[in-house]
């Protein structure tokens, strides 16, 4: 009997993970299909289109029962754009919560702001569209009480998105503005043919403006592209949020990897792609329950085969997202080791990435040196004595080496480990 407790407890939290991680593809299938907006606007998409897809996806993710985006007009007044469900009670809502001053406070916050509707049965999600230079308005949704509780890793991601779904909508705004201005200047340049000084006056003149606005264009998509690891790195800090003793745990290994792949001499863009894996290669650990990962004792069999679980829950995180590293197969790489003794796919040797191989170093010297819930830090001591035991087996030799000697200059600790 005991046991069919424990069994429909452990079916409760993978069903409960399961829940998660299809919470956390839902957003990041949101961020990415924001990010392929820029790479087609000024050509089949519009500010409408954009609005619609965001409202559309994050109503469906939420359950409203009414959802719209109110844009600030020239005037500077806010007007419902976009809507689904009741425009009437969208409207109400915002007039009550414009009137109680609810509505400024929750644009000045930036973040997800829940207010009991004025009838007193449902919940108010409010959330600014904010970019890093100016505010383009205001998300509202009518949530069902009936729908149950928020998450508060739900409701950051909906800063995510919101500020990404605003940075699209700038980048569009900014790409119109520039198309319409080389209409025009191509019509004025036509008109100047005639006289060879003045058009080549103008063609300088236009020049200097179309690589400003060009330099403009790639600062906009800059700020998607970094907001798109933005989210993955929210990601990481939700894992380490849930387990206090892991917390800076990614930011470390990070740290350490890089440097090793440093001194191995790896190409600068590769060293970055070491350090993008470093920072996420825990990624998975979202599907695991928050009492497994901050149990104050050795995990059980079953117990660490969920944990296992952890390298192909992040690699199916991050296997959509283009990035120009192979971060998905180091974050599932990690545990690997060079005799294929490792999880979750036993491979070994060369098989195995140069970064992930980086990684798995970096990550168990962290490991033993740091605090665990089921013990203290076990010293640099230890974590040396770990590497050159497996040095060749577990570990590949040459990144044992390198490890080592970051060791010897003695300030390993200060540098990496604080």
């Amino acid at each position: 009997m005991r046991y069919q407790g424990i069994s429909g407890d452990l079916e409760y939290q993978l069903a409960t993970l399961k829940e998660r991680h299809r919470f956390v593809d839902k957003i990041l299938d949101i961020v990415l299909r924001l990010n392929d907006f820029s790479s087609v606007t000024g050509v089949t998409v519009s500010p409408e289109e954009v609005l619609e897809e965001t409202l559309r996806r994050l109503k469906g993710l939420f359950q409203c029962s009414s959802a719209g985006f109110f844009l600030i007009d020239s005037d500077a007044s806010f007007n419902l754009s976009s809507h689904e469900g009741d425009p009437s009670i969208l409207e109400k809502e915002k007039a009550i919560l414009v009137g109680d001053g609810s509505f400024a406070w929750a644009l000045h916050r930036n973040k997800p702001t829940l207010i009991r509707s004025s009838d007193g049965k449902n919940t108010v999600l409010l959330h600014s569209m904010t970019t890093s230079s100016r505010t383009m308005g205001m998300f509202l949704g009518i949530i069902s009480s009936e729908k149950g509780t928020l998450l508060d890793s739900h409701l950051y991601f909906v800063t995510v998105v919101l500020n990404s779904a605003a940075s699209v909508l700038q980048y569009l705004e900014l790409f119109s503005m520039v198309k319409g201005l080389n209409d025009s200047l191509e019509r004025k340049v036509d008109q100047l043919t005639k006289s060879e000084r003045e058009l080549t006056v103008y063609k300088d003149k236009l020049e200097r403006l179309v690589d400003l606005r060009t330099a403009e264009l790639g600062e906009a998509n800059s700020r998607l592209s970094r907001s798109l690891l933005g989210v993955v790195d929210a990601m990481g800090k939700v894992v380490e949020s849930r387990d206090p003793y892991t917390a800076g745990h990614q930011r470390r290994v990070a740290s350490i990897a890089s440097t090793i792949a440093r001194r191995l001499g790896l190409s600068e863009d590769d060293i970055e792609g070491v350090r993008i894996a470093g920072l996420v290669h825990d990624i998975g650990k979202i599907a695991i329950p928050a009492e497994i990962l901050t149990k104050p004792a050795r995990l059980n069999k079953l117990e660490f085969r969920m944990v296992q679980t952890h390298p192909d829950a992040g690699y199916d995180m991050l296997q959509s997202i283009d990035f120009p590293w192979p971060v998905a197969e180091m974050v599932r790489q990690h545990h690997e080791r060079m005799d294929g003794s490792g999880y979750p796919r036993g491979i070994k040797g060369d098989e195995i990435l140069i970064g992930a191989r980086c990684l798995a170093v970096a990550d168990v010297v962290e490991a033993i040196s740091s605090h665990r819930p089921y013990r203290p830090g076990l010293g640099l001591e230890e974590a040396r004595l770990e590497l050159e035991t497996n040095r060749g087996t577990s570990y590949d030799p040459q990144v044992v080496d390198v490890c080592l000697s970051m060791m010897d200059e003695g300030d390993f600790m200060d540098i990496y480990l604080s």
